[in-house]
């Protein structure tokens, strides 16, 4: 009974009555025929009026003719379903571990793209920034130097103002101090004449 149990049991879904009697040491004969009933069930000719296609024994079944092979072939079937199951799940499995691995690669693939287009579209901008930068510094650096040069040119014009305003005051003050010298000098001839005439006349007389 417990190799037709171990070896059929998988033809139908172990609901409690069946688990029950599989586990049990001490079984019913009864419950043991119902067992074995619903087990033959399976088989596609079997009568499920007539309980005499196996004879239960003490520690054996015995089953009548073609019996025991349609049970084989439907373990067999059973079998084979469930090893395509397996098969199933196992690929299904591969495949999911493949998606997630083929996702998680393609998900990296398309960070480092984006960074490396984040770092392309930086280096575009700092380029543009740099020369943005430059221009800025050559207009400042020229209008620093026409600011310069207007300065300088200024400083040269009221440099050149004050010389000549200098120069004619300068002019001016030589021309007066000649006058004064002439008119000083004039003065002492007159009084020098003067005087030789009054000597002149003194020795006349």
């Amino acid at each position: 009974n417990v190799l037709f149990f171990s070896r059929f049991a998988c033809l139908v879904r172990l609901d409690t009555s069946i688990s029950k009697v599989i586990a049990s040491r001490n079984r019913q004969r009864k419950d043991v025929e119902n067992a074995i009933f619903q087990i033959c069930g399976k088989v596609p000719f079997f009568d499920k009026e007539n309980k005499k296609l196996f004879q239960l024994g003490k520690t054996k079944v015995y089953f009548g003719l073609g019996v025991l092979e349609a049970l084989e072939e439907q373990r067999t079937k059973c079998l084979t379903r469930s090893v395509i199951t397996i098969q199933q799940h196992l690929r299904s499995k591969i495949l999911s571990s493949y998606f997630t691995r083929i996702r998680s690669a393609v998900i990296l693939l398309q960070s480092r793209v984006r960074v490396h287009a984040e770092y392309e579209k930086f280096q575009n901008i700092r380029e543009k920034t740099i020369i943005l930068q430059n221009a800025l510094r050559k207009r400042q650096s020229y209008l620093t130097f026409v600011s310069v040069r207007q300065l300088w040119a200024t400083t040269m014009i009221q440099k050149t103002v004050r010389t000549h305003k200098l120069s004619k005051e300068w002019i001016k003050y030589r021309l007066n101090v000649i006058y004064l010298q002439s008119k000083i000098r004039s003065r002492i001839q007159r009084v020098v004449y003067i005087a030789e005439r009054a000597r002149l006349q003194e020795e006349a007389k």
